[in-house]
Parts: C-alpha cells; structure tokens; sequence
C-alpha cells in the first residue's frame, strides 16, 4: 500500500448505545458490555473481508472492498447482538448503532482519513438503536441485491460536510416494520427558554413561566405540535447551535426570546428561526404594559400560526385575554416556579404563591389549577393524608374549570383525581381525553391517560399515548418513567428497562428511574440487580420511599432475614396514629408496603389484609392492583378479587 495513495471504499462506522451513561453507573458492567461487543464483531467482519482500522473507545472503523459486504456485515452484526440480547440474563443489553458509507479514503500509515470517514461517522447517531443507516452511495450499490427493505429518511445536514446526504434505514426483520422515514418536522416548533435580562435574579420565575405560558399559548394552534417544557428546559442557561437542538428536539421551527420587567413595564424580545435551514424567519420586539401580557403572547402565537399556516393549515388562537391584575399573573409564575421544582419545600412555597394570585384576582382560573395540581401532588407523594389533601385538590379543579373550561390542566388534575381518590373511571377517562383534546401537545395529560388506561388494562391504547408523550417531551426522564410502567404492565420486561435506562441517559440523578428498572428486573428474577437499583433510589429519594419494594425484594430472593427487618421498622410506623391536622406531616402510609413485603414472603393472607388497609386510606398506588405483574400470585384468590372490585377496577 502505498502511504496517501487514494482509494474507494466501504466505510463501517459503528457505535455502543449509551455506554458513557452505563461507564458513569458501573464501570465494570461498560467494559463486559465492551469485551463482548469486541467478541462478537471481529470475526463477523473478518468473514466479509472487513479490516479494522481502529476502535475508538466504544466505536469502531471498519474498511470493506464493497458496499455490499459492508452492509451483509452490519446486518449479521446487528442479528448477532438481537441473539445476544434474548438469551442474555443480564439487565443491560448490548446496544449498537451502524453507519456505512462509500467513498474516498487516503492511508496514512495504520490509519485512513477523508470524507467517507467523516460521513459513515456522522450518520451513524441517525440509526436507532440497533439500527444500520447508509447513504444514498451504498443503497445504489446494494438495494437490488440486498434482501431487506430499505426506509428513506431523506436529506440530513451533516457536521463538516458541506451539502445534504440522503440517508436510507434498514428495516431489520426482527424490528417492528414500519415507515420510520423522519416526521415532519416543519409542523413541529419548540420554544426555548426565555433568557431573563431582569436585573434582579430572584425575577427569574418570570423568564421561566413566560417561557411556559408562550409554550402554552402556541399549542392551542392547532395542526402544530409544541415541544413540552420539560425537554426545552435542558436548554436554559445552554448554548447549542440551533441545528443541532432541532435534531435532538425533532423541530423544523424554533421560538428563542428574552423578558425585561421594570415595575409594570414589561419588554419581550421574540425571534422565530428555520432550524433546518438555519435561518431567521422573522424578530420582533414588545414594549407593553403587563397587563398586556397575554395580549403579547398572542401577538406571537399569531405570527406563528401565520409562517406556519401554509404548511400545518393552522388556526390562530382565538382570544387574548387582558390581566385585570398584572400582580396576581406574578404570584401565579412564582408558583408555578416552585412547583415545577417538585419537591415539598417548592410545593408549600407554591401554595403560597398560588394563594396570593387568587387573593389579588378571584377570578385567576390559573390560580386555582396551580392550588389543584399542587394539592394532588401533596396527596399522592405523602406529604399530606389523601383525605385532606384530594378534596382540596377537587375543589380548586372545579373552581378553576368553572372559571375557564379551556385550560387543560385542572382536567388532568381532576382525572387525576377520580381514578385515585374517588375511584370513579369513566368520569377519570372523559377528563383526561377533555385535557388532550384541548392540547394535543399536552405530554403530560397524554402520559397520565396513558397510566389511566394501563390501569384498566388497556396496554396497546396505553403504549400508543405513552409513544405520544415520549414524542411531545422527549428529553423528559418523568415522562420515559411512565414508559417505563405502561411496558412493565404489559409485561414488557426488557422494553421496561430500555425506558428507564433512557430516563437515566437524559439525567442519571433522576433517583425514581432506578426504581422503575427495578420493577421489570424483579420479574426477570434477576433480584441483586433489583436490590441495587431500589437501593440506589433510595440513597437518592430517600430510603423510605422504596422501603416495600426492597423488602419485597429481598423476601422474593429468599432473603428473609433483610426483608423481615423492614417489616418490623415498617409495622413500627404503621402503629403511628395520623395527625389531626392537615399542616402536620403524616406518618408514611406504611400498609401498602406492609403487604408488598408479605407478598414476597409468600403470605398471601396478611398481604391482602394489608393491602385491604392501604385502599381503605386511599393509598394511591393500590390503583395499581389489576395490572402490576407484581399481584399475578394472587389474581385467583376470592378477596383479591374482592379488592379489585372494591377499587372499581372489575371492568
């Protein structure tokens, strides 16, 4: 070979799917998955003349004499690890991606370099997980002589590579066949967090709740989906090349702004941006009274509706409403500000806040539905008895409906509501689709129909909404938990755990999806890696909040001594009386977890007693008795039965 001589060539560029999130959880678990990778792609590649130029970490570049050996290669590649993966006990899978391209190459000692490098590199982030991608050069070589069908996902802006590249998927016979050509992303818009040009940063609610409201305000035009606040919200204080927040977020348009509030002044600065073609659309700068607010997110949603009209057949929004109480809008922001933190000291603080807004402005709908969704959080995570906190909870749903029957959100509250508290489903499900028709972008009235639906057993309508939310919130580690529960009520063990794992490459501190592994892996039998998971969580939710699920944990694994323990400590809370007072925090409800312990023991006498007394205090996770693989051990027995029927869930 002669040293810079040029070549044409097929290059295979492969990739492990999340390996530096599983290297920052288990180091040692990164490097079986990578020892077994190198064990099953080297002798694949030498069967089809492949030559391995270099792995780089986790990846690795491979020269093949044709497109066509490449291809074969990467599809006997991806079989290999698909057989892997379900013979595999393991709780991780092995993951890839692969990309191949024909070009031009230069040698330059052991190494090559140029173009189809570049390229087989790049698009290979564009498969799924494993996928294979090609380009337009490879799928002219192969598409007559290759036996699989190919789905175009049409022309991609490459990093460093000057024009588009048509990029072909390969529709592999064990993934569900479908037309994974990429949606339409002109009739997809995300509104980036607004940047705060406030002097005083304790302002900073109002960047952050204008950046909502705009998210809100959009949504409401119809024929347009609107990325949800929890995904742009990994953007704030982030600052990322807008092409590249469009591949991640899966947008055609992009809404970027900045808010100025001095005293009832109030200046928004809003730019509209083509993501794919990187270029303004259209900027524009309001001065307004804040009473106006609203009026200015009008304004905007309008221009909105106007660029997109030609491609989405959008309508405007239909009104813009005028503050009668610019200051009660404030305390409304700040509450929705703490609340968003999702903890108890943002939810006493938002209650606060959410209290004012009323008390400036009765007739704030906004307000009320901050007070219900804040009320139901209180109830459903502890922190308040259900009894006091759900029919406050129900009270400020209706008050706000009554106020404005357009918001979605006390509809999602109150479905919330009457599948937990009331046990009323067919009201719950009419609530939670009035939520959703009134905001198609609506990611988390979508994920909560979706838990709704899985309750009843409804898993195939369930995981289509799921899909949805995952699609509207796609960097939401909450939503992907969701995902998480909806595959393991169908017991979809390993799709269960993908969700979860997902959750934890968005944000490996989001605690509860360490839990949510576990539940699949606990029905997998593979119980020390459940017992590490719940563990995990519990060191960074708290250990009280996984304490049943661990004891059922180690009672199931055959570790009575551990689970008896929690038992004991468990049975010591469950003989705290609860406080009179709705402002005292209650004892942890204790019985749920009582019966999950003894459900792992194999008792199934005291755990249906236990579980009897965690539904008669309204316990909110005994709506999940019908569906859970969990109770599959008691479905035959007459008062479990009971139970199902006493929740309403006998349908």
């Amino acid at each position: 070979m002669y040293p810079g001589r040029r070549r044409l060539v097929a290059i295979m560029f492969t990739d492990m799917v999340g390996f530096t999130s599983i290297g920052q959880r288990n180091e040692a678990l990164s490097l079986e998955l990578l020892e077994e990778q190198r064990r099953l792609v080297r002798p694949i590649t030498s069967r089809y003349d492949g030559k391995v130029i270099k792995t780089i970490g986790d990846a690795f570049l491979i020269e093949f004499p044709s497109a066509l050996q490449a291809t074969r290669c990467a599809y006997d590649i991806q079989q290999s690890v698909h057989e892997f993966n379900t013979n595999n006990s393991s709780a991780h899978n092995l993951s890839l991606r692969i990309g191949i391209h024909v070009g031009d190459v230069t040698q330059s000692g052991n190494d090559i370099y140029g173009d189809a490098v570049n390229i087989a590199s790049r698009i290979q982030p564009l498969a799924e997980p494993g996928g294979i991608c090609v380009t337009q050069q490879v799928y002219d070589q192969v598409k007559n002589k290759f036996e699989f069908p190919f789905a175009s996902q049409g022309k991609k802006e490459l990093k460093n590579v000057s024009d588009p590249v048509v990029v072909y998927s390969v529709l592999l016979p064990w993934q569900k066949e479908r037309d994974i050509r990429v949606s339409d992303f002109s009739k997809r818009i995300a509104v980036l967090p607004f940047t705060n040009m406030i002097p005083d940063p304790n302002d900073e609610y109002f960047a952050d709740g204008m950046t909502e409201e705009m998210i809100f305000a959009i949504s409401k035009i119809s024929g347009v989906e609107v990325v949800s606040r929890t995904s742009v919200m990994q953007y704030k204080n982030i600052l990322k090349p807008i092409k590249e927040v469009s591949k991640e977020l899966e947008v055609g348009m992009v809404l970027e702004g900045s808010v100025r509030k001095a005293g009832n002044k109030l200046r928004v600065s809003v730019q509209m941006i083509d993501a794919i073609r990187d270029r303004h659309i259209w900027a524009e700068n309001y001065d307004r009274e804040m009473q106006n607010v609203f009026e200015i997110q009008f304004d905007i949603a309008q221009r909105v509706s106007e660029v997109l009209a030609e491609k989405t057949m959008s309508n405007s929004p239909t009104n813009a409403q005028e503050l009668t109480n610019p200051e009660a809008f404030e305390h409304y922001l700040r509450g929705r500000y703490f609340w968003n933190q999702r903890e108890l000291d943002g939810f006493n603080k938002a209650l606060v806040e959410f209290g004012k807004a009323i008390e400036k402005d009765p007739k704030l709908a906004q307000g009320y539905a901050g007070l219900a969704d804040t009320y139901l959080l209180l109830g459903r995570n502890g922190h308040v008895l259900p009894k006091f906190a759900y029919p406050k909870a129900i009270e400020n749903a209706q008050k706000a409906i009554s106020l404005d029957s357009k918001l979605p959100d006390p509809h999602t509250a109150l479905g919330a509501i009457l599948q937990e508290y009331e046990w009323k489903w067919e009201e719950a499900g009419d609530e939670f689709r009035r939520a959703i028709a009134l905001n198609q972008s609506y990611a988390t009235g979508r994920s909560w129909y979706a838990l709704y639906l899985g309750h009843l057993g409804r898993f195939e309508e369930a995981l289509e909404e799921i899909r949805l939310a995952q699609k509207l919130d796609p960097l939401s580690p909450r939503i992907h938990c969701v995902a998480s529960e909806e595959y393991l009520f169908a017991r979809l063990f390993d799709k269960s755990i993908e969700a979860a794992e997902r959750a934890l490459e968005i944000n490996p501190n989001f605690g509860g999806a360490y839990g949510y592994r576990a539940y699949p892996l606990v029905e997998k039998k593979m119980y020390d890696k459940a017992i590490d998971d719940f563990q995990e969580a519990g060191r960074q939710q708290g250990a009280r909040a996984w304490m049943g699920r661990l004891g059922h944990a180690y009672a199931i694994s055959g570790n009575q001594t551990e689970a008896t323990k929690i038992l004991e400590k468990l049975k010591t809370e469950a003989d705290q009386a609860p406080p009179k007072s709705p402002f005292l925090p209650p004892p942890p409800s204790a019985a749920f977890d009582i019966g999950l312990v003894y459900l792992g023991l194999g008792d199934k006498d005291q755990a249906i007693d236990w579980l009897e007394k965690a539904a008669e205090a309204r316990t909110a996770e005994i709506i999940h008795i019908k569906c859970e693989p969990i109770y599959d051990s008691l479905r035959e027995e007459p008062r479990f039965q009971r139970l199902i029927e006493y929740v309403g869930l006998n349908r």
